[in-house]
């Protein structure tokens, strides 16, 4: 089976936002699942069906939450990119933000 592939929006709110979107993809890749973004919600789509990450107060932040949220169902999955390349995490409390929001 390939490997599932999310959609990228065809816009961010703000720099911060965009790299949160990769990193929330990224470890939706790496588990083997989509990152859905419909009606102002972030969603996951793997072979059973869709099912909701996250619906953010504010809809700015969609990519830093769906991130979090991520990021703490899949902490084995966590890892930081640096000038292109990922750094894996083992362990930690999972503030692995380079923008400390």
């Amino acid at each position: 089976m390939p490997r599932p592939q999310s959609p990228k929006p065809d816009k961010f709110a703000n720099d911060r936002e965009s790299y949160f979107w990769h990193s929330a993809q990224d470890v939706a890749f790496r588990a083997g699942l989509r990152l859905l973004y419909r009606d102002g919600c972030s969603w996951l789509e793997s072979e059973e069906g869709e099912r909701l990450l996250c619906k953010p107060l504010d809809p700015d932040r969609i990519w830093y939450e769906s991130w979090v949220a991520l990021e703490a169902e899949y902490p084995q999955l966590k890892r930081t990119w640096i000038g292109g390349y990922a750094r894996e995490h083992r362990g930690g409390d999972g503030a692995n933000s380079p923008f400390g929001q």
